[in-house]
């Protein structure tokens, strides 16, 4: 007598089989890749918050230029009230580059020959113009309250007296001038050329090393993990180049568009974003290996900050919105 077989159970069985994985103990087991959430913390119709820093959810300070006779203003955004002006100068039309660290900030103003270094250690409250300089600054870097490192006329400098003087770090060079400069820690930092180079130092900017990418293209953007996972990006390049030693080598990554002014964020797990020219945001859990766009911003500007605030929200501060993201584990 044949016995019958009921087809159906031994499907569902042999299916549960071939799908079953070995899980080890200190295995991951993400969830589906799922769009970060967003919501528009502040929207406007004029260039208003030119270049803007949250130190948390409730608590931000931006620069701006009205072009108006207020010329520059600072404004602060406290305990999540509405952004309010706390310092305006008058004397200053044009505002250039702009960092903070916890209360600590520096930001350049003036006219195409005459700019000046201005200096905060109250959180942005009041203002001291420290040092003038002579042309544009092109970046500033500041690791922590004591250190701040500035490139102007191809020249790096740096100052440990809150600003007042400034000694040479790296030496004037037209021919490869710099473009930008980041530091991953008082001691580690990177600056970025317009030929595939960068340069680093490990010992707090006494001296600098080239590295050679694989691309003759500008290196516009940096941003390291910790001293050893980092990432670059190169105007025109359609790559995204990783290191995990360091910037001593380095691999490249294909992404969907070309590059123009972009920014980054990743956390130490690969979840992320990507900011193309200022408006389109891609995100990533793999450290960019995989993305997709998921927010375009109207009317969006080159120039875009990120500010970590917790393991799963990031700020992203355009010139004419701030937006926060959510970004689950």
């Amino acid at each position: 007598m044949i016995k019958k077989i009921h087809l159906v159970p031994l499907l569902i069985a042999l299916s549960a089989i071939a799908c079953t994985k070995k899980v080890n103990n200190n295995e991951i087991i993400k969830l589906p890749n799922t769009a970060p959430t967003y919501e528009v913390l502040y929207k406007t119709n004029v260039e208003k918050y030119f270049n803007t820093f949250y130190a948390d959810i409730d608590n931000a300070i931006s620069l701006s230029s009205t072009y108006t006779d207020i010329g520059i203003q600072v404004s602060k955004r406290v305990n999540g009230a509405d952004f309010k002006t706390v310092y305006t100068n008058r004397a200053e039309a044009s505002p250039g580059k702009f960092v903070m660290h916890n209360k600590t900030g520096y930001f350049e103003a003036g006219d195409n020959t005459n700019r000046h270094i201005y200096r905060t250690t109250d959180g942005g409250n009041t203002w001291v113009k420290v040092n003038d300089v002579g042309w544009y600054v092109v970046g500033f870097a500041l690791p922590d309250e004591n250190n701040v490192f500035m490139i102007s006329k191809s020249t790096v400098y740096k100052s440990q007296d809150n600003g007042l003087t400034w000694n040479i770090s790296l030496a004037e060079n037209f021919q490869k001038s710099p473009g930008g400069i980041y530091f991953v820690n008082s001691n580690i930092g990177f600056l970025t050329f317009d030929n595939g180079e960068i340069m680093q130092t490990t010992n707090g900017g006494q001296n600098w090393k080239s590295i050679k990418l694989p691309t003759e293209n500008t290196i516009s953007k940096l941003f390291f993990v910790d001293a050893n996972k980092g990432f670059a990006m190169a105007v025109g390049d359609a790559k995204l180049y990783s290191t995990i030693n360091g910037g001593t080598s380095w691999t490249a990554t294909p992404l969907s568009i070309p590059v123009n002014s972009p920014n980054m964020f990743f956390y130490p797990d690969g979840r992320g974003v990507i900011v193309i020219s200022g408006q389109w945001v891609y995100y990533t859990r793999d450290f960019g290996k995989t993305t997709k766009l998921f927010l375009s911003v109207p009317g969006g500007n080159s120039a875009v900050n990120i500010s970590e605030i917790s393991d799963t929200k990031l700020i992203l501060a355009f010139g004419k919105s701030i937006y926060k993201l959510n970004i689950d584990k």
